[in-house]
Formats: C-alpha cells, sequence, structure tokens
C-alpha cells in the first residue's frame, strides 16, 4: 500500500497496471496497451517488485502525450506520488518516467538473505543488480553494453554481476573465458542453490551439459521459490531434453509470479522448437498478457511467420517501431533480425540485405552473426551462390582458431552442404581436416556427441566425394561409426534416439540409398522439430525417388520452414523449387506456379548453373 505524503518515499508492495490515456498526433489506440502497461513495469522493476495487469497492488495510470518531436509520459500511484518523463520515442520516456517516479517510492526493505542472494554488499548493491539484470532480460535498458558495463564497475564482486556482463557480450568473446573463471571464483558468495545454477550454467557453457542439468536440478530442489533459479532450471531443462520437466516449472513459475515468468516464456519458445501449437499459443498469450510491447517482440514475430501470417507479423513490427523498439543498443536488435525472417520469408532478399548489413557493424559477436547470416541468406535468396560461398568462407576466417571456433564450423558444415545439394566440387581436403578435427573438439569428452551427428553425417559425404570410385564405402564406414556412437549415447531415450538417427539421413542415401532413407525418415518420427526442419529436404528427395509421394510433399512443406531461412536457405528454396516440380510432373500447374512463379524475377542475376543445379537435384 501507498503510504500518505511526507518526507519519508511511499512504500509500494506492488503495482497494478493498465493502459495509458493517449493524446497527441501519435496517439494510437494500439499502442495505449503497451505504453500504459510498459510504464508501469519499468516503474516495477526500478523499484524491484512484482507488477499484475488489472491485478492486485497500487493502482498507477499513465498519460501519453505523443508528437512527432518525441513523448512525454506521466505516472501516478495511488493519486499521492506523480512524475513525468521526456524522450524521442515512448520507450526512453516510459524510462525516464519510471526512474523519475521511483525516487518518490520505496519497495520493503530486502532481508539479509535476499541481499546475499544478489552477491551483494549492502541493499543499494543487490537492488542496483537485480535492476540491472531485469532490465537487459526485458529490454528495458536503454543501451545494454553500457547497463553491463555500469554493473561490473559499481559491483565487480557480486556473480551476479559478472553474469549480466556476459549475456551481453560485453568486451567480445575474447572477454569469456576471463568471466567464467570470474563468476566461478565468486560463485561461492552466493546461497546454495544459486551457487549450483551458476556452477550449472558454467558447466554447460563447457558443453558438460548433463553435469549442467544436473546441478540446475539439485539447484531448483533447493529453493523452488526463487525465480531466478526456476526461470534458469525450466529452459535448461526444456533445451537438454527434458522438455516436460522444464514446462511444468515454467507453468509453476507463471502461476506463481507473472513478471518473473517473462524471459523464461521468451526462452522457452525461441530457443526450443514446440511440438504442441496450443502450448505455443498460450506462452505467446502470457507475454503479451504480461507486457503488451512484447507483440512486438521476435517470438511472437516468429510465431506470426510460422503460421505464413506476413501481414500480421509487419504489423508487429509497427508496433515496435511506433514504440521506438529499434536500432542494435539493445535486446530490440532480435526485432531487427525479425524483420530479417519477414523480409526473406517474403522473398524480399534486398531489403533482409540492408538489415544484415546493418547488424555487421554490431560489436557483440552474436549479432554480427545473425547480420553475417542474413547477408548471406540474401545471396542465396536471389541464387548468387559464388557471393554467398564467398561471404562464408570470411565468416569461417574470422573465427577460425578465435575462441568462437565452433561459428567457424557452424558456417563451414553449411558450406558443405551447399556444395552437395548443388553438385558442385567438395571442399579442399584442408578444410576438411580441419572440419573434422574442429568435430572432434566440439564432442569434447562425450558427453554430448549427440550435438555433434549431424555435422558427423554431413562431413562423412565430403570425405566420400574426395574419393568418388570409393565412396558408397567410405560413406558406409562413416555411417557405422555414427551408428555405433549412437547406439551408445541415446540412454534408452526414444526421443533422442530418433533425433540422431533423423541427423543421419543424408549420408544414409549415400550409403545405402533413397529406399533405406525414406524408411528411416518414416521410422524415427518423433524426432525434434529441429532434426526434422534440418533432414526435411534430403527426406522429400528421398521420398520421392522412392516413390512415396504423399510422404515427400509432406517433407518438402517441412523443408520449407522461414525461420530457418536465415541459417538453412538452400534448403528451403530447393524444397519450394523441388516441390514444384512434382506439382507440375502431376499436373497441378497452378500449385506449381504459385511455388516457383516467383523465383523467374528473383534469379534474374543468379549464377548462370544455378537453375539447371536445382532441376538436377536428386
Amino acid at each position: 500500500s501507498a503510504q500518505a505524503e511526507g518526507t519519508a518515499p511511499l512504500l509500494v508492495r506492488s503495482l497494478a497496471c493498465k493502459a495509458a490515456t493517449l493524446k497527441g498526433a501519435g496517439a494510437l489506440p494500439e499502442i495505449a496497451d503497451a505504453i500504459g502497461v510498459g510504464s508501469c513495469a519499468r516503474l516495477a522493476v526500478e523499484l524491484g517488485i512484482d507488477w499484475s495487469v488489472n491485478g492486485p497492488g497500487e493502482r498507477v495510470d499513465v498519460e501519453a502525450t505523443l508528437e512527432g518531436g518525441g513523448a512525454v509520459i506521466e505516472l501516478s500511484i495511488a493519486g499521492a506520488a506523480r512524475a513525468s518523463g521526456t524522450g524521442e520515442t515512448p520507450r526512453e520516456a516510459m524510462s525516464d518516467a519510471a526512474s523519475a517516479l521511483a525516487k518518490k517510492l520505496a519497495a520493503p526493505p530486502m532481508s539479509p538473505a535476499e541481499i546475499a542472494a544478489w552477491g551483494a554488499k549492502d541493499e543499494t548493491s543487490a537492488r542496483r543488480i537485480e535492476r540491472a539484470l531485469r532490465q537487459v532480460e526485458l529490454d528495458f535498458a536503454k543501451d545494454d553494453l553500457a547497463a553491463a558495463r555500469s554493473i561490473v564497475e559499481t559491483d565487480p564482486d557480486s556473480a551476479l554481476a559478472v553474469y549480466i556482463a556476459e549475456s551481453v557480450e560485453l568486451g567480445g568473446p575474447e572477454k569469456s573465458i576471463e568471466r567464467a573463471a570470474r563468476m566461478a571464483e565468486l560463485a561461492g558468495s552466493l546461497p546454495p542453490g544459486r551457487q549450483k545454477l551458476l556452477r550449472g550454467l558454467l558447466a554447460s557453457k563447457k558443453r558438460e551439459h548433463i553435469e549442467g542439468l544436473r546441478l540446475a536440478r539439485q539447484a531448483y530442489a533447493e529453493a523452488p521459490d526463487d525465480a531466478w533459479i526456476a526461470s534458469r532450471y525450466a529452459i535448461f531443462a526444456i533445451r537438454m531434453g527434458a522438455a516436460e520437466e522444464g514446462f511444468a516449472v515454467l507453468e509453476r513459475l507463471h502461476a506463481r509470479s507473472p513478471s518473473r515468468s517473462i524471459w523464461a516464456l521468451y526462452q522457452a519458445y525461441m530457443g526450443y522448437p514446440l511440438r504442441e501449437r496450443d502450448r505455443e499459443r498460450k506462452y505467446m498469450d502470457h507475454l503479451r498478457g504480461i507486457l503488451p510491447e512484447s507483440a512486438a517482440w521476435s517470438a511472437n514475430i516468429r510465431h506470426d511467420v510460422l503460421a505464413g501470417a506476413i501481414d500480421d507479423a509487419r504489423k508487429r513490427i509497427a508496433l515496435g517501431l511506433n514504440l521506438g523498439s529499434t536500432g542494435t543498443r539493445n535486446a530490440s536488435t532480435y526485432a531487427e533480425q525479425a524483420r530479417a525472417w519477414i523480409e526473406l520469408s517474403a522473398f524480399e532478399p534486398k531489403a533482409a540485405r540492408e538489415i544484415g548489413v546493418k547488424l555487421l557493424a554490431e560489436p557483440r559477436a552474436s549479432f554480427a552473426q545473425m547480420g553475417a547470416d542474413i547477408l548471406i541468406a540474401s545471396y542465396l535468396l536471389e541464387g548468387r551462390i559464388d557471393d554467398a560461398t564467398s561471404a562464408q568462407a570470411r565468416e569461417i576466417e574470422r573465427y577460425k582458431d578465435q575462441p568462437l571456433e565452433h561459428r567457424a564450423l557452424d558456417v563451414a558444415i553449411v558450406d558443405l552442404r551447399q556444395r552437395r545439394l548443388l553438385g558442385r566440387p567438395p571442399a579442399p581436403r584442408d578444410r576438411i581436416a580441419w572440419i573434422e578435427a574442429a568435430v572432434k573438439a566440439r564432442e569434447g569428452s562425450g558427453k554430448n556427441k549427440g550435438l555433434a551427428v549431424g555435422y558427423r553425417a554431413e562431413l562423412g559425404i565430403a570425405k566420400a566425394a574426395l574419393d568418388p570410385k570409393k565412396a558408397k564405402t567410405i560413406a558406409e564406414r562413416e555411417l557405422a561409426e555414427i551408428e555405433a556412437h549412437i547406439n551408445a549415447d541415446s540412454t534408452g531415450n526414444p526421443d533422442l534416439l530418433d533425433t540422431m538417427q533423423v541427423k543421419t539421413l543424408p549420408l544414409l542415401r549415400v550409403a545405402r540409398g533413397d529406399e533405406a532413407a525414406a524408411k528411416s525418415w518414416l521410422e524415427h518420427d518423433r524426432a525434434e522439430h529441429g532434426a526434422r526442419w534440418f533432414a526435411a529436404l534430403d527426406a522429400a528427395l528421398a521420398l520421392e525417388a522412392a516413390g512415396n509421394i504423399e510422404e515427400a510433399e509432406k517433407a518438402y512443406l517441412l523443408a520449407q520452414n522461414p525461420t530457418t531461412m536465415e541459417f538453412w536457405t538452400l534448403p528451403v528454396i530447393a524444397a519450394r523449387f523441388k516441390l514444384a516440380e512434382l506439382y507440375r510432373s502431376q499436373g497441378k500447374l497452378e500449385a506449381a506456379t504459385k511455388l516457383d512463379g516467383v523465383f523467374d524475377q528473383l534469379w534474374k542475376g543468379a549464377d548462370p548453373d544455378f537453375r539447371k543445379a536445382l532441376l538436377d537435384l536428386r
């Protein structure tokens, strides 16, 4: 409750948010909820408390004046405290107003245990660390890098301050090893549950995923009501094959503390291809219900793109632009990625390329990589394979023998696949030797070899292509080694077994033929969606060759997942082209033209052999 106004700050335990009252030329009805709840949510984060929409807590009234030159936001709480903020965009004004009003309010004091949970020296420090973490994760920070830099300067002895710096890649990948060591050194100052969770995150960073999940489970068992632990553990479990376990934890977290579940809801969707569309829709509804501005986040945009609702996706982009969610200084970078998904899905490579080029200048490696992927995808969409290959070669050399060498490996595997699908010469022997060594290094101690099955399969095909006379023998030998590895590492989990088997499908085609590959695809239908998307084009080609046209059509459609076009561009294009050819062979001319009619204009500047290579693809 709020106390009567006096010299002391008003005490506030929780906030109740609602839509804003809008005035001015920019007063669009569709942004009232986003501004009202967004301003209130920012105030809650400033104070370190929770918020709800039209629920219990002190009511926050929001008035927004939006003109071409900027925004003015006025906040008042319980009629007893008022403050305003200004900014070039509504987002900036919302944050400014929340910061101003927070100075007139106070949250209940933290207990010693709550202060210790942040590895902090006092309550001021604990509040500061918690605030920085939530602002970064909720895309409330004006500049993620500046926020992280500030928190490690003010609180250098907090493991969670260092965790924030790591989450935004402060200082680049070269600093990551140093930060990991610092977090391990400082973890002992945290309570037992958070200490275990942080050590689990560090284990996973070293690709010791089983150990990481074990520690995360222990952390949650010790402190199930700690929202920071619960949110991380839920995502850990979802990504490590214990999906239902993770979803159960996420549902409990959302029921107990909706405003503390936002990060996990977002990560659950973006990091795990959900099997159940009902669950997917529910999570997106949860996100928008807690924080309406999240309608413009990449998770909701991805949801629309997957559904083919490009117009709806563009409306979400427009919402973000009206709020000021643009640029690359914060998590809005993901909105730039989502814009690229839309443009690639709409077969607008030039528009996508403009986004990719802008992201290339981003100092954070993950976002620069995103920009490179979008640039390469735009070339592939236009059939400019040589330009794409050159860009990929630059990307490989940029990261090879560097802290992020796994990025070089990822791109090199895509290059191998492109060469194979387009019938181009195999990669040079020294490149293949490096890839083989990098794959073995990635597998490490063997605790996560399943992650390398798809890479091993593509590598096996490349090695076979170096010796055409013995190709089938080499492919069979490589496949047998992988299968032995799968049988040993699938741990009796049918989902994991099917996932690993499906990843071998391209090599299986080479070693044992299309009928064996088609049979394997149909038998191993419990594979996770990412694996099936990856192998769908090869499955479709095998099924068509084996005469199973109905299943081939399904696989071609599956391979056209638009949200994979950013990195697996060629298979998406090839699947669309080959399905059109299949329809045409059946006399379904209208359906065929609907699919491949777009390519005539798109491929005007394509490499001369590109269309023929796709026609010859079998």
